[in-house]
């Protein structure tokens, strides 16, 4: 298809820059992809484990196991999520070292969903842990979104300069 590659005058420094951020993000996306699937193993084996220690305790004690219900459900979606946007970072790391202008857009648009998903789930956090007995510590919960938040920034950084358009 022409005009769906981006061209062959690019300088070195941005093709170089090109393999650099998609080898970058095959490896960022698999990794995400990898955690994302033992995150989703540990809580699917805590939610039967709630519901065998609600057999065991009775319904006296049902309000007990909402918090721990409440935080497996929220763990488990933003989990779903994160699996989903590594999908797409790695799909768009295939498309950036072909070099084709949806890797460049793709990226962008990763990074912006990524950083939007860092937000959430920090506040998420910040709220479990404000309603537990550590609650003194709840901004010990904004430590994973700003660690997630770093390879989307830097993504950010080095494509600053790029056009999204078909002729870059």
């Amino acid at each position: 298809m022409p005009g769906s590659q981006l061209t062959s005058h690019l300088a070195p420094r941005t093709a170089w820059k090109f393999r650099a951020i998609g080898v970058t993000s095959i490896f960022v996306g698999l990794l995400t992809a990898l955690l994302c699937e033992k995150v989703l193993v540990a809580e699917r084996q805590e939610t039967a484990q709630i519901k065998q220690d609600q057999l065991q305790r009775g319904p006296a004690y049902e309000n007990e196991f909402q918090g721990r219900q409440t935080a497996c459900v929220i763990i488990s979606a933003m989990s779903d999520i994160e699996l989903g946007v590594s999908a797409m970072l790695l799909l768009a790391a295939i498309l950036l070292l072909r070099p084709h202008f949806l890797g460049v857009v793709l990226h962008r648009i990763y990074a912006f969903v990524q950083l939007l998903a860092c937000v959430v789930m920090s506040a998420i956090l910040m709220s479990l842990l404000s309603a537990t007995p550590a609650g003194m510590m709840f901004y010990l919960g904004a430590i994973p979104g700003l660690i997630l938040s770093i390879f989307p920034i830097g993504v950010l950084i080095m494509l600053r300069g790029v056009s999204n358009s078909r002729d870059c």
